[in-house]
Order: C-alpha cells, then structure tokens, then sequence
C-alpha cells in the first residue's frame, strides 16, 4: 500500500477471505481444530507502520466485532524493527496481545496457525498455537507461542450487525480466514507478498 496522508477516519483495505459460510463441509467453528498457513514476504522499502495494521484475521460471523484472532505489525518509529503482534478476544471485549516476534524484511517467512476457538460459557478453553520459520526450510516441530483459553465470541445475532447476503443459512458459529493488508490510512508505505496458503486437518499438511 501506498503512503498517503494520516486519516483516523478512514481505513485501507486489500484482502482475501476463504473458508466462509458458503461451504460447511470443512468449517472452521467452534469444537473444530483446523490449520491455517501461508508464507509472506515484507519488501525491504517497507516502513513500520504509525497506526494499526493487521495483515491476517480469524473473522467471525456474529456481530461485525473486533476480530477474535488478528495478526498484525507493532505500531513504532521507523528506525524499529518490524514486530509481529499476535492478539485474541472473546465475549467480554476481553483483548490480549499473546505473544510479538520480529522479523526481518526482504526475507520469505513461513507461518502455520492450530486454531481451536471456544466461547466464553463454552464447555473447555480453546487454543492458538503459532509455527513461524523461514521458507528457506520447514517449520519446526515446537511452536513458538500457543494461547490456551476462550477466543471467540458466543454464536447469535446482535444489535451491530446481520451476516452476509452470500450465507444462506444460519451460520453465526462459523468463522472465516482472512490474509491481506487491512490498515488505517497513514504516511509510511508498506508492500507486502504472500503465497503458498494452506487450510487442512493436521500440522503435517499445512507445514
């Protein structure tokens, strides 16, 4: 994205969102325990942003909220370095940044998420475990953060928003993925790549 001049205002956007409530014979919702994973690439003449920034999202369809798990870069002076900030919420607007790790631009990263969402009042806690690795090999075995505990919000309709035209049924306990620059309108530029995006059952096979 390009730089342009700060806006509080105004929000830019450019994102692709899969597993949606189109499909339910492999979703991502509550109980179900699924892997999301793709590599991306941070142009070297990219500068770290001033304002929020979020360039992955586990997106619920529930009540337009805050998303329960966002993926985002650390907000700082340009001299920083750029600062992974990983981030969950759940019914009480509880936020909690879980874990940051930098990471150098101009190099492909790979990053694999387990994602097991659970709502508070829901029967046990879920989980958010976090692979990250260069694409130059793969990933290790051990994660490098896992969040154990409720992040979601409880399925049902609410006064802020309805679901999408395109869900043709009720769909308030499905989830959708999401990977893409989505940022407020600021002065530093970022361009960002990414490829090799996976959704499956099991580490092995997102990896």
């Amino acid at each position: 994205m390009l730089a342009c001049p700060d806006n509080e205002n105004v929000a830019h956007r450019a994102e692709v969102a899969f597993v949606n409530c189109v499909e339910r014979t492999h979703p991502l919702a509550f109980g179900f325990r699924r892997f999301f994973a793709f590599s991306f690439f941070i142009d070297p003449l990219s500068e770290v942003p001033r304002n929020w920034t979020l360039f992955s999202q586990v997106w619920q369809f529930t009540a337009r909220l805050s998303p329960p798990f966002e993926l985002g870069l650390r907000m700082g002076q340009p001299s920083e370095p750029f600062v992974l900030q990983f981030k969950v919420r759940n019914d009480p607007e509880e936020e909690k940044i879980f874990f940051e790790q930098a990471v150098m631009k101009g190099v492909w990263h790979r990053i694999v998420f387990e994602l097991l969402p659970a709502h508070v009042g829901g029967q046990s806690p879920g989980r958010l475990s976090v692979w990250l690795g260069e694409t130059a090999g793969p990933v290790s075995e051990a994660p490098i953060a896992r969040y154990e505990g409720f992040w979601g919000y409880k399925p049902g309709p609410t006064k802020r928003g309805r679901l999408p035209q395109r869900c043709e049924h009720d769909a308030y306990d499905l989830f959708e993925l999401r990977f893409g620059i989505y940022r407020r309108k600021q002065e530093r530029r970022l361009r960002m790549l990414f490829d090799n995006i996976v959704y499956a059952d099991s580490f092995q096979a997102a990896r």
